[in-house]
């Protein structure tokens, strides 16, 4: 049996044990078939899998990319009331995304900020997030990290990973290493626990910890 086979062998026993999800088709975002398309199926399922795992419910998405992973993700959380703001500093980049979204009728549980990371992050109040996710080639765990943890709930996750390459110029070296500026970024704070993943182009998910002694809740100190 070919990779090919394989896999749509496991797509077949997929969609029987979940008949009642609509899957986001990968058509309009990226040409079905290619590297490309592979690099994105496996990012949506180790998505879908962190969003499992934490139960995040509010979901801050770096770097819009073609949409693609945003709408995965807003499927995912919107039946439970859950949210994607995904932040992305091109318009043109953010209105075709957005286009894609509507034509799929996938938009309803997704908000777009458009402009610069930092700045974004800024008007945000602290804790606004469970879930942190950057994929594409978005650099603000590296450059706007103290906003991103400032952001993210005690106990949410940050999640980084390279999905969407150029087609035409896919190479090793664009994917997540541990030697890759931003795994040693996070792997050096203090402030996060992370675990590296190899594989499936490389991805890096942190937590951000409880303090010592444990949080007290806001209710108590009324």
């Amino acid at each position: 049996m070919t990779n090919d086979e394989r896999e749509k062998t496991v797509d077949r026993q997929t969609d029987k044990v979940y008949p009642q999800k609509v899957q986001i088709p990968l058509d309009p975002f990226v040409n079905e078939g290619g590297e490309a398309a592979k690099r994105l199926g496996n990012a949506s399922h180790w998505l879908r899998l962190l969003l499992f795992v934490s139960g995040a419910q509010r979901i801050l998405e770096i770097g819009t990319g073609n949409g693609y992973l945003t709408a995965v993700m807003a499927q995912e959380v919107k039946a439970s009331g859950g949210w994607v703001f995904s932040v992305e500093p091109s318009h043109d980049v953010a209105v075709a995304a957005r286009r894609r979204w509507e034509s799929l009728d996938a938009a309803d549980a997704i908000q777009q900020g458009v402009g610069d990371t930092g700045s974004l992050l800024a008007q945000r109040l602290p804790d606004s997030f469970d879930c942190i996710v950057q994929h594409a080639q978005a650099n603000a765990l590296e450059t706007e990290l103290d906003q991103c943890l400032r952001v993210l709930r005690v106990g949410g996750f940050l999640a980084a990973f390279r999905p969407q390459p150029d087609a035409a110029s896919i190479s090793s070296d664009i994917w997540l290493s541990p030697q890759d500026a931003l795994v040693q970024r996070l792997t050096d704070c203090q402030t996060l626990e992370t675990v590296f993943v190899p594989g499936g182009g490389g991805l890096l998910v942190a937590r951000k910890p409880e303090p010592l002694g444990g949080v007290i809740a806001h209710e108590y100190l009324d």
